[in-house]
């Protein structure tokens, strides 16, 4: 057979509309519907799994009102509340993750590292502590003081993308700052202020709800179509700020907007389990080992994001019932032993 006649294996599908093209890569799509699956029965065994344990049917029958009064307070009431906090919290994660390690162009980059979980931190402190009747909630504050930090980082960087190594040392010292002025008030304060905000600061989806969980779930809905937007734009920042411009892009903005939707994740995230380590760092690197593409995976990223938050929650809940080890100390734990895998292990060439 001539070798001419032969085609090349489609990566993805195109999908055309007007002036508006898309690229479903298959691999991609793949992976996104093995972690949607997986998402998907980790959260039903998440609502079985506890000191009551119950059956699928059990499940079921508390998810359409028909099983007995205790199932159906135990399942609405407790676990499917906190199972849908702990996965919005990671899937929010995961995209700020996704978001800022693509614009960067470091794979080091996440909120965690960049200043961002303390400068939450640190405008929860200053609500709880000097506020006598706080008038706006804690899911704002976070993403206030998730913005400033960032703010303070973009100021003393400059830019983004040619210095990502900069920024990241940077954004080290942002943290430091941030973390030791937190310290110092809560060495200062009220021995109740300092209980509450320690215990926000770990990481925990205790007694959190949908209540706590619908200001992530409705900033996902706004974020992820940007992201998405932003996601043929940020590609093209792989290979050089200069050839992006030469294809049209327009560099300054999509930085801009990016960095605003990674932010704005961050602190729904945030608000919702307090500073979960490690999540927004391991997602999309986890993503990219799967997909073997150096390319950004928004939905990939929040897929998994969202499947560490609540696994880790889980592992809380069973691995020393009937002790409960907060998530943000699980994954601390596990996000300790990524990065070492990360850094021992032999990098993979992507595409």
């Amino acid at each position: 057979m001539n070798t001419t006649d032969l085609k090349p294996i489609p990566a993805g599908r195109v999908i055309r509309g007007g002036s508006f093209s898309w690229i479903l890569p298959y691999r991609a799509c793949a992976v996104s519907s093995v972690l949607a699956l997986l998402s998907f029965a980790l959260f039903i065994y998440a609502l079985m799994a506890g000191e009551t344990t119950l059956n699928p049917v059990q499940v079921f029958q508390s998810l359409i009102g028909s099983a007995d009064w205790s199932t159906n307070l135990l399942v609405g009431e407790v676990r499917l509340p906190r199972a849908i906090a702990a996965w919005s919290a990671g899937a929010a994660l995961g995209l700020s993750g996704a978001m800022l390690q693509a614009i960067t162009r470091n794979r080091l980059a996440s909120p965690d590292i960049l200043g961002v979980n303390d400068g939450a931190t640190f405008m929860v402190m200053i609500m709880v502590m000097f506020a006598a009747t706080p008038v706006v909630g804690e899911w704002r504050i976070s993403c206030g003081g998730a913005l400033l930090a960032f703010a303070i980082l973009m100021m003393l960087s400059r830019n983004v993308g040619s210095h990502g190594h900069r920024m990241l040392v940077i954004g080290i010292g942002v943290s430091q700052l941030f973390r030791s002025v937190n310290e110092l008030m809560l060495s200062r304060g009220h021995i109740q202020h300092a209980t509450a905000v320690y215990v926000w600061s770990i990481g925990s989806f205790v007694g959190r709800g949908f209540e706590n969980a619908l200001p992530a779930m409705l900033g996902l809905v706004i974020c992820v179509p940007w992201a998405l937007a932003l996601q043929r734009h940020i590609n093209l920042f792989s290979f050089d700020e200069t050839i992006a411009s030469g294809f049209g892009v327009p560099v300054k903005s999509v930085k801009l907007q990016t960095i605003f939707v990674a932010v704005i994740a961050a602190g729904l995230g945030l608000s919702v389990g307090g500073p979960l380590a490690f999540i927004a760092l391991a997602a999309p690197i986890a993503v990219s080992r799967m997909v073997r593409s150096a390319k950004v995976a928004v939905v990939g990223s929040m897929l998994t994001g969202g499947l560490l938050a609540l696994g880790g929650d889980l592992a809380g809940r069973m691995v020393l019932a009937p002790i409960e080890l907060p998530v943000g100390v699980v994954c601390r734990i596990f996000g300790g032993l990524f990065l070492l895998l990360l850094l021992v292990l032999p990098k993979r060439k992507v595409a």
